[in-house]
């Protein structure tokens, strides 16, 4: 197109549009509506941020007119320009503000007086419709416009081939709209007039120009095409409004505060908000909501608005609060308790005592699991902390606490232990031993070899198992009596075997004379438990030292037959057996 000079357009106020200060309001309201289309591009156009900053577009534009007037932004292919004042010089391809109204004919845009909402938001819609990835060459901004009817933004273009006569002397003038749908504006409103185009003899005018009285095939066809999505679409907009309504009102103001604090907060907006979420946060609590909870703490934390965890927490260590919270999570599900948990561990130090708490109120309910899962994360560094609980009248919680220990580890929960180790309930003794699992065995002996006085089989076996971890010539000497005490005999098979393999493991050459007199001992005509006798046997060879050897060579030259073959089977399969 030639590079003309473009038309004035009739409503563009010439008083104080050349000032400076109508030239910087402009261009201060122009970046406005940059940064705005921005963010539509970005955000749902549901987005509470969103609207806010379209609401403000909208109210900035109508100080802007009623300031200064009506007033005509231009655009060239790479800048929008106000009285021959570069406004928005294109930074990038992708930052070039004037280049889809330039791309599409339009020249320049007039904004009047009692300009609507809705005429911006279609405005901004029908870039954000242009510049998309899904854009097509079907899609073109002047008809959008067109289509949008706007009495108070006047629109001057260049139309397209085939819009009006091709003629030189029309090439390169502005056209107003086409006549057509649009209506004439109101008495009294302001809006760019509607000159009749008329058409080139067997010209086709635009898809936009209807004429009246033409014919209504193609309308209705896209009348019976809506009506049959219109049923699929009713059931699409009732998903969406339920689901909308399933949201709970906790969630939905904690969403709406989290975009507000997201936007461009003002003054004291937000020292108010700081003052409005803990009633938020009790409301959360109260329904169960524990996510949410946690959220907003974390909001409050981030506020600094004099919110004090200790102060919460010291509400909610009040005996009514510990019973409602309890049987608040008693009814919820396993993926609830574990929110909870991480509800309450974001109240920092403070919440050791409520979820501590919590557990005592429980008594051992296996459901919670998580918070015990937070304790132990909590303690394990100071595992001190947990000692409280150990002296509990309640078994359940006494058996809880040494799990939580037993699942810390480390030398340093010993001297937390030994008052539990003398429970009277075998079942808090035996949890102390699987605690100690976890503990170096010469710092666990005094509690270990202390258990092996126990009449209960498990608390036994899980004594003599750790012990067996490493040879102790004291282990081995008092296991040593224990075997050949008169007491012994009254053991069962299991119980001697478990002593002969935990001596086979702790012992040394200290200990071969007592187990070779065991092994040889008995006449011709005396009974002897030959179980027992292997037992011992394998309890020297698993010594494995050269004594040993000696004497399993020894007894393989008995003229006892039993002792004979077991020893000469230990001596083929020897270092097998050695721990």
């Amino acid at each position: 197109m030639p590079n003309e000079p473009l038309k004035k357009s009739h409503g563009e106020t010439t008083g104080t549009a050349d000032t400076e200060t109508t030239v910087k309001a402009v261009g201060a309201w122009v970046q406005q509506f940059a940064r705005t289309l921005k963010n539509c591009r970005l955000y749902d156009p549901r987005n509470a941020a969103v609207l806010r900053f379209r609401q403000q577009l909208a109210a900035s534009l109508h100080q802007l007119v009623q300031d200064h007037g009506s007033f005509t932004l231009r655009f060239a292919s790479d800048d929008v320009t106000y009285e021959n004042a570069s406004l928005y010089p294109a930074k990038s391809r992708d930052d070039n503000l004037a280049l889809p109204f330039y791309r599409d004919g339009i020249r320049a845009v007039t904004f009047h007086a009692g300009v609507e909402p809705r005429e911006i938001d279609a405005l901004m819609a029908g870039l954000i419709r242009v510049t998309s990835q899904d854009a097509t060459e079907d899609d073109d901004l002047v008809t959008m416009l067109w289509q949008a009817q706007l009495r108070h933004i006047e629109i001057d273009y260049i139309p397209a081939e085939g819009d009006v006569a091709a003629s030189a002397a029309a090439e390169g003038e502005l056209a107003p709209w086409p006549t057509g749908q649009a209506p004439e504006p109101a008495p009294g409103e302001a809006g760019g007039s509607l000159r009749e185009v008329t058409l080139a003899e067997g010209e086709e005018g635009r898809s936009d120009d209807w004429k009246v009285g033409a014919a209504t095939d193609e309308i209705e066809a896209d009348f019976d095409a809506m009506q049959k999505l219109a049923a699929g679409e009713m059931s699409r907009f009732m998903r969406e409004v339920q689901a909308e309504h399933a949201v709970s009102p906790i969630a939905a103001t904690v969403t709406f505060i989290e975009a507000f604090l997201g936007a461009e907060t003002h003054g004291d907006d937000a020292v108010e908000i700081g003052r409005y979420l803990p009633r938020v946060l009790r409301l959360a609590i109260q329904d169960g909501q524990w996510s949410d909870a946690q959220k907003v703490v974390a909001l409050l934390q981030k506020l600094k608005s004099g919110w004090s965890s200790v102060t919460f927490v010291q509400e909610l260590l009040q005996p009514i609060s510990l019973t409602a919270l309890k049987d608040r999570l008693n009814g919820q599900s396993p993926a609830e308790w574990t929110a909870f948990a991480s509800f309450a561990t974001g109240l920092g130090e403070p919440a050791f005592e409520v979820i501590g708490s919590v557990l005592a109120e429980l008594d051992g309910a296996p459901q919670g699991k998580p918070l015990v899962a937070a304790l132990v994360a909590m303690c394990r560094r100071n595992p001190e902390r947990l000692a409280p609980w150990l002296g509990d009248r309640r078994p359940a919680i006494v058996r809880q606490t040494i799990q939580m220990l037993g699942e810390i580890g480390g030398n340093g929960i010993v001297s937390l232990l030994q008052t539990a180790a003398r429970n009277a309930d075998p079942r808090v003794r035996a949890e102390v031993i699987t605690a100690l699992q976890k503990v170096d065995v010469k710092v666990a002996k005094p509690l270990l070899m202390g258990a092996l006085a126990s009449r209960d089989l498990r608390i036994v076996g899980a004594a003599l198992q750790k012990l067996s971890e490493a040879r102790d010539p004291e282990v081995s000497q008092n296991l040593l009596l224990t075997i050949i005490s008169p007491e012994f005999a009254e053991l069962s098979a299991d119980e001697k075997r478990m002593f002969y393999a935990a001596l086979g493991a702790t012992g040394g050459d200290e200990v071969i004379p007592e187990l070779e007199a065991e092994l040889l001992k008995g006449g011709w005509f005396e009974k002897v438990d030959e179980t027992e006798r292997q037992a011992v046997a394998r309890c020297i060879a698993r010594i494995g030292t050269p004594m040993a050897r000696m004497v399993i060579e020894h007894g393989a030259q008995s003229r006892r037959t039993p002792v004979r073959d077991l020893c000469r089977e230990l001596l083929a399969n020897w270092g097998t057996h050695r721990g």
